[in-house]
């Protein structure tokens, strides 16, 4: 527990640099060049996005999962696919322009997406160095590597913007920081594990497309059901629109380094757990789902009730406006702290098949919604699709959980989270006159000291944060026979 809990503190940090950086260029670009421009920027960001994962192919979840198991196979995996992802990099960022130019984007905001596109070929080996961390739950790299980006993007993104090279200086600026960080994780591997370039066997190369070739609809189908949305809000509203969207969506990404840290930080050890210990995987599933609820509720509906102060303190008063979206999306973050842990043991059970099945039904279905919704309500029918989708991916995974993998009991940890939340609402809402940066503080407190009156920690609970700040389990004594 105490080393899952230090890799979980390891993967927040590297994420918060990441989502900071993301958070403050586009921060930067709304308040430098307004609504209109950073619409462009998050559109080109969202395409980059997903042509990016279309090349992943899946092969760094491969490569955390079976690495995890199987250490001394490391150089192996590390070489081979450093090599395949380069040069699939290459052929998604090619592919892109032919699709940008096919849809008939105005030349300046495909100039931008193409540049910024380009980072895709240096950030895939990052990725995949990153990936073996992972599996060696080493995370202090994974941080160091990610503050190197986050910080890098942030200096030269401000460099840029404030010297007027305008959004595509902003790109060539952000491809330069990632051939950066490339350079620094593959000197890290080198000096660290192995030489990350032992050229390719071709073989090998064959035999684990084959295997990661569920993860790739899984990576696609997940990418395009959460950024599909913006791209049909480019060509069927305005760049306005797609900027509102935008500002709420960043707020959002921000959030989610709390679930996809736990994410991240779990795959190994449920990788373990799975073959070694299939009853301690249960209980991990079962104290995972109580904790991951216990945080996302809350920030759902303290996220409602500040959202339109809150977008206005950060991007400014001309995306006030965009409140409503924000109150809608970030009911998608609450369930996504449930689908991460989902998503998670599905893959340690060898079912990503299963999880590229519903991801394609789901995105089915958010195209199907984004369609009708996005003419009439435009950013907020955009926000009502991504939430009604995400919900129906709980649902499938849940039921295929319960039905096929392992057994759970949940609905006891329910109620009192909604309550604290409940109370929570009411004291932000007396208290709504407080700045905003006194009041979501005190929100929290309001909710945290709900939940022990409600009794919310269980003494197991109390014994698992005792193992995690290093301190002994209590003994318990056999009663004398």
């Amino acid at each position: 527990m105490r080393r899952f809990a230090s890799n979980y503190v390891f993967v927040v940090l590297a994420d918060l640099a990441r989502r900071i950086s993301t958070v403050v260029l586009g921060v930067w670009v709304s308040r430098r060049l307004g609504v209109d421009a950073f619409g462009v920027y998050f559109l080109a960001a969202s395409f980059t996005l997903i042509v990016s994962r279309l090349s992943y192919w899946g092969l760094d979840q491969l490569l955390s999962r079976e690495v995890a198991k199987f250490p001394d196979r490391a150089a192996e995996f590390l070489s081979n696919f450093i090599a395949v992802r380069a040069a699939m990099a290459v052929l998604t960022v090619g592919l892109l322009g032919l699709v940008v130019r096919g849809l008939g984007y105005e030349p300046a905001t495909a100039h931008v997406i193409l540049l910024l596109s380009l980072t895709i070929v240096p950030d895939n080996v990052s990725n995949i160095c990153q990936a073996l961390y992972i599996a060696r739950e080493e995370m202090s790299f994974l941080t160091l590597t990610s503050g190197v980006y986050g910080m890098g993007n942030i200096a030269a993104g401000i460099v840029a913007l404030e010297s007027g090279w305008g959004l595509e200086g902003l790109a060539l600026s952000l491809l330069a920081v990632s051939l950066l960080t490339v350079t620094v994780n593959l000197v890290l591997i080198r000096w660290r594990y192995t030489s990350p370039l032992r050229g390719i066997d071709l073989a090998f190369c064959r035999r684990q497309f084959r295997i990661a070739f569920p993860f790739v609809f899984v990576s696609i189908f997940y990418i395009l059901d959460n950024r599909t949305d913006v791209i049909l809000l480019s060509k069927f509203s305005t760049e306005r629109e797609v900027g509102f969207y935008g500002a709420a969506n960043t707020i959002v990404g921000a959030l989610t380094l709390l679930p996809f840290a736990y994410r991240t930080s779990i795959l190994p050890v449920m990788s373990r757990l799975y073959v070694e210990a299939p009853a301690a995987m249960r209980r991990l599933f079962n104290r995972s789902f109580k904790y991951l609820f216990l945080v996302g509720l809350p920030i759902a509906v303290g996220t409602t009730l500040v959202a339109r102060p809150l977008l206005t303190l950060i991007f400014g008063p001309d995306f006030a406006p965009a409140g409503i979206v924000l109150q809608i999306l970030i009911w998608s973050l609450a369930v996504l702290f449930l689908n991460v842990l989902n998503s998670r043991v599905m893959v340690v059970a060898d079912r990503q098949d299963v999880i590229a099945r519903f991801l394609a039904g789901v995105l089915v279905v958010n195209l199907a919604l984004n369609g009708v919704l996005i003419p009439a309500w435009g950013a907020v029918g955009s926000a009502v699709a991504r939430v009604m989708s995400t919900l129906l991916m709980l649902i499938l995974n849940l039921v295929f959980i319960r039905r096929e993998l392992l057994s759970f009991e949940v609905s006891s940890y329910l109620w009192r989270p909604v309550v604290a939340s409940a109370v929570m609402a009411g004291a932000v809402l007396t208290a709504r006159s407080l700045p905003l940066l006194i009041l979501i503080p005190v929100g929290g407190a309001v909710y945290l000291l709900t939940l022990v009156l409600l009794g919310a920690f269980s003494r197991e609970d109390l014994i698992v944060f005792r193992q995690i700040m290093g301190q002994p389990a209590p003994q318990v004594s056999e009663p004398a026979k």
